[in-house]
């Protein structure tokens, strides 16, 4: 998330003179939607490991990564009661 978080810092800069200009530029335009994926990205990291991993939450450490990585979550029946 600082990835991201230094992402949209150099997007404001390179976005900035545009900004005066009333133009987009295409460096701004290029690093704000890379910082958008690296912030869906970690998002998507984040909320595995808390809602499929348990991380601080619950103790599940057989969970496969591939599962952990899978939006969806965990089915059903291989949830801990």
């Amino acid at each position: 998330m600082v990835s991201a978080t230094v992402l949209f810092a150099l997007t404001w800069l390179a976005q900035r003179p545009g900004y005066n200009d009333d133009d987009v530029r295409s460096l701004g335009l290029v690093l704000g939607i890379v910082a958008e994926v690296f912030l869906a990205l970690g998002g998507n990291i984040g909320g595995a490991n808390v809602f499929v991993y348990g991380i601080r939450v619950l103790k599940r450490p057989d969970t496969p990564v591939s599962k952990a990585l899978n939006p969806l979550g965990v089915p059903e029946e291989e949830q801990l009661p």
